[in-house]
């Protein structure tokens, strides 16, 4: 019997604006979205205006995020947030919290 195997990562679409707060020198992010793998890292586009989270696999998922150019100086000295995200192990609207790299592409 054959086994599946994933070559190319999947491309998904967050649907849900995320929510983007800096608060004494950190930066958190909130998304009403289900990873089905571990986030690994983020990654905001600033001519695209998106974001991009990646997953341990290699899958991607992204949103758009509209960063208001007074903030983008806070969000490029950032090296790392919070990431808060629906919890993939159970049916209720429980969130599960991840510390991951954040890249800014200006």
């Amino acid at each position: 019997m054959p086994v599946e195997t994933q070559t190319d990562p999947k491309r998904g679409i967050i649907h849900k604006d995320p929510l983007l707060a800096f608060e004494d020198g950190k930066l958190v992010m909130v998304v009403e979205h289900h990873f089905e793998n571990v986030p690994s890292w983020v990654e905001w586009d600033k001519d695209r205006q998106i974001v991009t989270i990646t997953q341990m696999n290699g899958d991607l998922d992204e949103a758009k995020l509209e960063i208001k150019e007074d903030c983008i100086g806070r969000l490029e000295m950032a090296r790392n947030l919070l990431l808060v995200s629906l919890d993939v192990s159970n049916d209720n609207d429980e969130r599960i919290m991840h510390s991951v790299p954040i890249l800014i592409r200006t």
